[in-house]
């Protein structure tokens, strides 16, 4: 039986953004597991985080699509919260109902564009630009991820339902992993789940 990868996302640019970064990382890590990557239910974060069984509505209805032997990954950004103990309390939520199905929470230290910034020069050599940055030491602090890949390596606006896909593809798994933890974290729990 195949592995399935289920999975919930909080927004438009990461229902199809999110299949691409797995199958990005799958190529990198070389696991040969080839799993299925389902398409993700979006939620929005607030019904994720504050809606009272929103969560464990959406992820029955995610295990039920993917399968009995479905893996459950939800991906959300941390904005202010702080990534640990969010990941933590929506994971509890997860496996309290769920003790059978493998899962996992990934919560992006600040936003999804952060694991961009990670690997700015494999995205400003998707986009053909040669503009001149420096990154900052802890990129997980930069308060607006978006705003600074545009200033910083895009030149134009950020738009997320066109370029999160593409981007997705072209990070540099290696050198994402290196510079935040939040990615790192990301990519072990992507090899977790295929061996779960």
């Amino acid at each position: 039986m195949p592995v399935v990868i289920a999975s919930i996302v909080e927004g438009h640019g990461e229902e199809v953004a999110l299949r691409v970064l797995l199958s990005t990382i799958l190529s990198a890590i070389g696991s040969g597991i080839y799993p299925v990557i389902s398409k993700p239910f979006r939620v929005p974060w607030g019904m994720l985080v504050n809606a009272p069984g929103e969560l464990e509505r959406y992820s029955e209805m995610a295990i039920k699509e993917g399968g009995p032997t479905a893996k459950l990954m939800v991906v959300l950004d941390a904005d202010d919260s702080c990534p640990a103990e969010l990941g933590t309390q929506l994971l509890q939520r997860i496996q309290s109902r769920f003790p059978d199905n493998p899962s996992s929470v990934i919560v992006a230290n600040r936003e999804y564009e952060t694991w961009f910034i990670a690997s700015s020069e494999s995205i400003a050599h998707h986009v053909g630009s040669d503009a001149a940055f420096q990154i900052p030491s802890n990129i997980e602090e930069i308060r607006n991820p978006k705003e600074w890949l545009e200033r910083n390596v895009l030149n134009r606006r950020y738009k997320e339902t066109d370029d999160q896909a593409a981007f997705s593809s072209a990070i540099d798994v290696s050198l994402a992993r290196s510079r935040s933890h939040s990615f790192n974290r990301f990519c072990r729990e992507v090899e977790r789940l295929l061996t779960d």
